[in-house]
């Protein structure tokens, strides 16, 4: 705060009548740019600060996110890879869904099983995370795909059936 011991008083019209205004002295403002600099000094020596801001994060096309890590559930040959998207086909079909109608925000209750299917075998078939799946199935954050998985386990007999179409489908024993 500037005092007006080390401030020029101007008087200015302002909307409120007769307002008073401090302008600080160039002396003043010559002391200040001095200590700063000299504080700089201190805390970095010869060095200039280089502040780095991080690139801006690469838009990923979330529908096809079919770069994921390969693995092999058990039964398929080994030279084969599931992908989100294959399976997101595979349960619509199974289902009588469309894609979109799974990873739209609708839940009419074969849309909420399907997704739910989806999930779980997503879980069970490959080696996506919890975020990923959420991604490809219409932006949904991980733990949507978290409770979609326990449910599904919980009433497992419920859903075998459709399971079982998938992994006909998806070519795996079992």
């Amino acid at each position: 705060m500037v005092r007006p011991s080390q401030a020029l008083v101007v008087k200015a019209m302002g909307t409120a009548g007769n307002a008073m205004t401090y302008i600080p002295r160039t002396e003043e403002l010559e002391r200040q740019r001095k200590l700063y600099a000299a504080v700089r000094a201190r805390l970095y020596g010869n060095q200039v600060p280089v502040i780095r801001i991080p690139p801006k994060p690469v838009k990923r096309d979330w529908l096809h996110l079919d770069k994921g890590p390969k693995i092999w559930p058990p039964g398929m040959p080994e030279d084969a890879e599931i992908k989100l998207v294959d399976l997101l086909a595979v349960v619509s079909r199974v289902y009588g869904v469309s894609r979109m109608e799974i990873i739209s925000a609708r839940r009419g209750d074969a849309i909420m099983d399907a997704r739910r299917v989806y999930y779980w075998c997503a879980r069970a078939f490959t080696s996506y995370s919890y975020p990923q799946i959420g991604r490809s199935c219409g932006m949904r954050d991980h733990t949507s795909v978290m409770n979609g998985v326990r449910r599904v386990e919980g009433r497992l007999n419920h859903f075998a059936d459709k399971i079982a179409a998938v992994k006909s489908e998806l070519g795996i024993a079992g």
